[in-house]
């Protein structure tokens, strides 16, 4: 199952945003951050005939006692918004159990508890829409940097300190112009140098590049200290990608 603890909330709900979009073929509204009243999406069903409205709760890290409590505020919103449908999205990875507790709260103003989607019902949303999941560079380059490791265990043992600098860095990293043209020159080149004035985030930079190379097999080599290091390391039989900070000096 995707990664979905690197994404912010913000990041989620446009995330989700695209997915129903996509799932339903209409135009899905989203808004600015601030108090919401309630609504995080709006939409209308086909034929422009019906509002409905939607409500993302990225709660990866929470229990569910805390998403349910959050979700009884909801409820008590919904009556002076009346709308014809209405979708509780959430990251947390639901029980039957917990997904019917919640769809009681939300019942009148649902079609069925389908209407309420937890994690692995995004994700399969996302297996049906791959097209949705590239528009999100930071959940599949995790994912697929996640599967990486699981299918390479020897390359993960000798590489544990750089793969939690990437594990650490996926959730900060906000993707940019940077991000594209730098993975543009890996592709043509086959080698990039990120420059720059200091705290600007070229190893954070390097760091995603490396994690979105191990999405296409490529295993990632650190050079700590000098070239040779890289060259000691080199193997004409795999696929590998080398990051050499500050190199310098």
């Amino acid at each position: 199952m995707r990664n979905f603890s690197v994404l912010s909330d913000v990041e989620f709900e446009e995330l989700t945003g695209d997915l129903l979009s996509a799932e339903l073929g209409v135009a899905v509204e989203r808004f600015a951050r601030g108090a919401d009243g309630g609504v995080d999406l709006r939409w209308r069903s086909r034929g422009n005939a019906e509002e409905w409205l939607g409500q993302c709760k990225h709660f990866r890290r929470s229990t569910f006692a805390q998403l349910l409590a959050a979700a009884r505020k909801e409820a008590e919103r919904l009556p002076s918004l009346a709308p014809a449908g209405y979708k509780f999205i959430t990251s947390f990875d639901l029980t039957l159990a917990q997904k019917s507790k919640l769809y009681r709260l939300f019942a009148d103003w649902m079609t069925s508890s389908s209407d309420v989607m937890g994690c692995r019902d995004v994700d399969g949303l996302l297996t049906r829409h791959r097209t949705v999941e590239r528009r999100h560079a930071k959940l599949w380059i995790s994912s697929g940097s996640q599967l990486y490791w699981a299918l390479h265990s020897a390359a993960a043992s000798r590489s544990s300190v750089l793969r939690e600098r990437i594990e650490s860095t996926l959730p900060r990293y906000v993707p940019n112009r940077g991000y594209a043209a730098a993975a543009k020159i890996l592709k043509s080149r086959h080698v990039c140098i990120v420059a720059g004035i200091p705290g600007i985030g070229k190893t954070m930079l390097a760091q995603v590049l490396a994690a979105e190379a191990m999405t296409r097999g490529y295993e990632p080599i650190e050079i700590l200290r000098d070239v040779e290091e890289g060259w000691a390391a080199l193997d004409d039989s795999v696929r590998q990608a080398f990051i050499y900070d500050d190199f310098l000096g």
